[in-house]
């Protein structure tokens, strides 16, 4: 049998104790890659809701309400100057937006409390027209919370009843958007 000193055996300890947390954060880290999808709930809880609070602005500078957007087929994106996705995703947006406009669906594309000028800057940069989509201006970042946010970005898209099809929690494809577009206008 082997015999360890009491140093030792303090240092096994403490190497053991190391392990089983790498351990378990891992485990965590894979069980809960992502939080759990959110559930069904009205479009009002996410859209109406926040509107009760200081108006949304346009990114041109006009008060703007969501409100009026609910019982449409909708895609809301939440978006920002410094996430590397909405490079890619913003114009696949305006891509849908032209796609779908037949249909009727709305496409609302919400910057995360950035300044009216950084969202203008970024949208010329993009080489977007702020008549493209519906960009709205959250100075206090109140829609982000209201869905309980957690990447950017964040896209949920709606059905005419008001319903989540899907809510996305980080960059998706041209062609899953249009994917989930598809399955809002089924719904009946």
């Amino acid at each position: 049998m082997v015999s360890f000193s009491k140093s030792e055996k303090i240092t096994l300890a403490v190497l053991g104790g190391i392990v089983l947390v790498v351990f378990s954060y891992t485990v965590n880290l894979l069980v809960n890659k992502q939080p759990p999808a959110a559930p069904k709930s009205p479009a009002e809880s996410a859209l109406a809701t926040v509107d009760d609070q200081t108006p949304f602005t346009s990114v041109s500078g006009e008060e703007i309400s969501l409100e009026p957007l609910v019982g449409q087929i909708l895609v809301v994106n939440t978006w920002a100057s410094w996430s590397p996705y909405s490079v890619q995703e913003l114009p696949q947006l305006v891509s849908l937006a032209e796609e779908y406009a037949a249909a009727g669906v709305k496409i609302v594309a919400i910057n995360r409390a950035e300044s009216r000028s950084v969202a203008r800057r970024y949208l010329q940069h993009l080489n977007i027209d702020e008549d493209d989509l519906i960009f709205v201006l959250d100075s206090d970042d109140r829609f982000y919370g209201t869905i309980e946010g957690y990447t950017v970005p964040e896209t949920m898209f709606y059905d005419r009843s008001g319903n989540i099809v899907h809510h996305a929690r980080g960059s998706l494809s041209h062609n899953e958007m249009r994917s989930f577009i598809e399955k809002a206008l089924a719904v009946e």
